[in-house]
């Protein structure tokens, strides 16, 4: 299944690209979903998740939160690693960092997880994760596409 790009999920290889902006962005977790199955359809390696947040983004809904928790439970066996770019400066934004810091810590995960203020931080760490399967430039670059196709 070839699904069309989207400002929100992409693919980059085996890295599923998820980015957060304005209002309404996190509404589409079917479309997540289709793209996690996808990923793990077409190969028996591990995936890696890159979810780059924008400063305007607000935090998810309560059904959200739930809806990708359980994205991430039904899919933790194939994910190799998670790397946050919650971008921004300021408290706000620290603040921000801290909390998802803190809800992995509480959460867990049978993954590496990484939180970073940019996304050059974020995929280089995703490429120290897997050298032979993840492309830090080739990220960089679809993030830079994503972000310039969709809202700010």
């Amino acid at each position: 299944m070839s699904r069309p790009p989207s400002s929100h999920y992409a693919r980059s290889g085996n890295v599923l690209l998820l980015r957060y902006a304005g209002q309404g962005t996190y509404g589409s977790i079917d479309d997540l979903r289709a793209l996690a199955s996808e990923i793990t359809g077409s190969t028996s390696d591990k995936f890696f998740v890159l979810v780059v947040v924008e400063p305007s983004a607000p935090p998810p809904s309560a059904a959200d939160r739930a809806a990708i928790g359980r994205l991430w439970k039904t899919q933790a066996e194939q994910v190799g690693a998670l790397s946050y770019a919650l971008l921004g400066s300021g408290f706000a934004a620290a603040a921000r960092r801290a909390v998802i810091t803190g809800i992995q810590i509480l959460a867990r995960p049978p993954f590496p997880v990484h939180v970073d203020h940019t996304v050059e931080g974020a995929t280089r760490w995703l490429h120290q994760q897997a050298p032979g399967q993840v492309n830090a430039a080739a990220l960089e670059a679809r993030v830079e596409a994503l972000r310039a196709a969709g809202p700010a």
